[in-house]
This record gives C-alpha cells, structure tokens and sequence, in this order.
C-alpha cells in the first residue's frame, strides 16, 4: 500500500477505537490499549511528521471519547495526559527501533540491487543446489524468470552428460570449496548449449556452516568462438605449411618429421623400415613438348594415382620437383620393392619412373638413410632409368 492510503486506513482505524471507548462507559479504560496499534503501524509504514500527524489524531479522538462519557469525568485531563505521554513515548521508541532496522537492512538491501542489476548472471542455491535467488542477468542468459527458476534445481541447466561434474562439484562446495573460472556448458531454457565461465562459493552463516552456494557465470559463447575460429585457422595454416599446394601430397618439412618420428617409433620397439625415393624419367622432356600446365596435371594425377596403391600407414610426400619419398613401415626389402613396383607401373600417360630402396639399419640417421635410397635411385637413373636398385 501506499503511504497516503496507510494514512486513511489507520485514520480510519481510530474512530471505531475512540467509538468503543464511548460505549464502554466507566469501565472502559480497558480499550486504551487499542490505540497502541494506529501508533505501531504509523511508526512502522509512516515518516516521522506523518506519524506524529496520527498522534495528534488519536489525541484528538481520545479526548472526545473521555469528554463523550456520560459518567466519571472529574480528572479527565490526568488520563488523557497519562494515557497520551505513554502512547507518544510508544510511538518514539517504535519509531526509533524500525529506524534502526532499517539502517541495518539499508546494505543488504543496496547490495539485493546491486546484484539484481548486475548483467552478470548471479544465482543462489541451497547446498543442495535449489535455486533460491536468480536476477535479471541470469534470466537474459538463461531465458527463465525469477519466478521460473527459484524452487528449481541448478541441474536442469545442465547438459545431461555434465551431470556428474556438477554432482562432484556441488559435493566439493558443501565441503567448504571454491571453484573459480570453471568453464563449462549450461543450456538456454534446457535446450541450447551456451559456453559459460562459473565461479561457485559457499555461503556461510556465523558458525561457518554452509548455508547455500552462490554463482556467478558470465557468457563466453564468443570468446570460445574466436578460439575455435583461431584454432582452425592456425590449423589450416600449419596444414598448407605441411602440404604441397600443387599434389596436395605431404611436402618435405611435413616429409622430415614423419621419417623421424618412425624411425624413433621403429628404434623403440625394433621394427624394419625402408625408404624409397622415385622419379619421373624424361620429366623435363614432357614439360618441354606438352607445356607446364601439361606436366603439373601429370604430377597431380600421379599424386593420385600413388595414394590409391599405397598400404595403410604408407607416407608418400613431394620431395621437390618430380621427385617423390615413400615411407612404408614395418616392411622389409621384399615387400618394399613389391608396393614401390606397383607404384612405377600406375604412373599415368604411360610415364616411366626410376626408383631407389633403402633398409633401415637400426642405427643409421634418417639423413643417411634417405642419402642412400637417393644414390639407389641416382644409381637406376644412370644405368637406363625406368627399373627400381636397392641400397
């Protein structure tokens, strides 16, 4: 209600007081005590003039109600004054008290304020993970109003595969611990995912008993977007910064750190590794007659055509030029010379290619491991080309 309307209503309230003071006749001083209540409701809605303003009132009434009885009059003035001085001294003392409560209550209610308009969502559960407070920033996150949320579990803004992370979550706050940063994934209106970052903290009361959980989530929907637009860009970028733009075969850095990573894989657990390296024959010559353009689809195609031929687990790579490294794990020299005999016969637009093998030793470099397949392959080039040496 209204301050004016509480004014009316009290007003009203004393004329039927005075009304039954009247009836009472002599006996009637029982029905003082009545008036205690107009004084304690002004005190408690009313400011201090509008309080003394029903005082006055209640003066006013309660001196016609004495003036009004038809008997015992003599000495009026005493009751009045006495009843009056104890009612004014009632109405101060509440007054006083309700003031005091109120400067009490001023900060928490500051702080209700602050957090209500806080665009960050602040939620507050019981330990048990009711929701017991929800403002304005958890409702533009969420979609769920105050009214909605509290008396709700915190867990139906959880994804059902987060349910156990926030059941060992809630376990540790009713322990006494904090969690600060924790990004997670809680849902709009128990259906769309959206990224938060939660600070959770227990709440307690004067004895240091947990009392309630208290949480504050921000969004961090772009933030995360930004990261796995980034990721994936820098993804990309280390792709094209391993991979040959023309075959889209692994180019020679990418090359490199796969020979050491088998090798140092195949030193460990003392498998067999062979190289081979391979060349187009009379590559120049097919440039010469049929033009650039005619030779970079032959070596996209014969990028393709390799692939297909390859086992699971094969490495095949642009080393530069027309030159090609094939890595092929855990194979000895028999089945080396086997799959890298298959690729020499796929070559497209019937071209020959030479070819050089080279086994692993267990304890030479991948530098001299390569150097050797290379002089195998140097070797078949210069004694007619279009066969494939071993090391």
């Amino acid at each position: 209600m209204t301050a004016p309307t509480i004014q009316v209503v009290v007003a009203a309230e004393t004329s039927p007081i005075g009304f039954s003071f009247v009836l009472g006749g002599a006996e009637s001083h029982a029905f003082e005590v009545l008036f205690v209540w107009p004084v304690v409701y002004s005190a408690f809605f009313l400011s201090r003039w509008e309080l003394g303003a029903q005082v006055t009132l209640v003066a006013a009434v309660y001196a016609a109600a004495l003036i009004a009885q038809p008997v015992e009059r003599d000495g009026f003035l005493a009751v009045w004054l006495f009843t009056m001085a104890g009612l004014v001294v009632a109405a101060a003392f509440i007054s006083q008290l309700i003031q005091q409560r109120r400067e009490l209550e001023r900060p928490r209610q500051h702080l209700a304020a602050l957090v209500e308009a806080a665009t960050d969502p602040i939620i507050g559960t019981s330990p048990a993970g009711v929701v017991e407070s929800w403002n304005s920033g958890a409702t533009a996150l969420f979609g769920y109003s105050s009214g909605d949320a509290v008396g709700r579990p915190f867990s139906e803004l959880v994804p059902v595969d987060r349910h156990d992370e926030f059941d060992d979550i809630f376990s540790s706050l009713r322990d006494g611990s904090e969690f600060e940063d924790h990004e997670t994934t809680l849902l709009y209106e128990g259906s769309r995912g959206i990224a938060v970052s939660l600070t959770l903290a227990p709440m307690r009361d004067s004895a240091g008993t947990v009392r309630g959980v208290s949480t504050t989530a921000r969004d961090i929907s772009e933030r995360r977007h930004l990261e796995e637009l980034n990721e994936r860009r820098l993804a990309e970028s280390e792709t094209r910064a391993r991979t040959d733009s023309l075959t889209v075969l692994a180019n020679r850095r990418a090359w490199d750190d796969e020979l050491n990573r088998e090798l140092a894989r195949a030193g460990r657990h003392g498998l067999p590794v062979c190289v081979a390296m391979l060349d187009l024959d009379h590559f120049k010559a097919f440039n010469d007659e049929h033009g650039h353009l005619a030779g970079d689809e032959l070596l996209k195609q014969l990028a393709i055509s390799w692939q297909a031929v390859l086992r699971d687990g094969d490495f095949i790579a642009r080393y530069g030029g027309e030159e090609f490294a094939v890595l092929l794990p855990n194979c000895s020299v028999g089945d080396a010379v086997q799959a890298v005999e298959r690729l020499r016969v796929s070559a497209p637009t019937d071209q020959t290619c030479s070819a050089g093998v080279a086994y692993w030793d267990q304890a030479e470099s991948a530098s001299e491991l390569l150097r050797r397949a290379d002089g195998a392959l140097y070797e078949a080039k210069r004694t007619g080309r279009d066969r494939l040496l071993t090391a």
